[in-house]
């Protein structure tokens, strides 16, 4: 995921990670954030976003390493538009947390900004896709 040491004098767990600006990942694989819950609702922290839809994305600043994710719930049928995707050049799409296999006889297709997936969606699947 672009993940690199940002603190190699850590003690206790080795060096932590950045995994985007606002999102941590320390040696230890333990994950912080500056996001804060008010009232039920979440707040995006710096390089997180929140759509009207809830869905929620992280972007990075390193540079071309650095993925782009984007998460998406509540799709149904067996097409989803994404525009984070567009430009980019390697884009993973994972369901329920498993990598999906793109190609025609696979998983997915992509077009433009348009995912279709070879099995129809249900409002419970969780769709995240890592732009590069």
């Amino acid at each position: 995921m672009g993940l690199y040491p940002s603190d190699k004098s850590s003690t206790g767990g080795g060096a932590s990670y950045t995994a985007g600006s606002g999102i941590n990942i320390s040696g230890n694989n333990e994950i912080s954030t500056d996001m804060t819950v008010v009232q039920g609702k979440l707040t995006a922290g710096s390089g997180i976003n929140i759509d009207e839809h809830n869905n929620i994305s992280a972007t990075g600043g390193g540079g071309a390493s650095v993925p782009t994710l984007t998460w998406h719930t509540g799709e149904t049928g067996t097409t989803l538009t994404a525009a984070e995707i567009s430009g980019k050049t390697l884009i993973k799409v994972y369901k329920n947390g498993m990598l999906l296999q793109s190609g025609s006889d696979n998983d997915y297709t992509i077009s433009g900004t348009v995912i279709t997936f070879e099995t129809s969606l249900v409002a419970t699947d969780k769709i995240t896709t890592e732009a590069y």
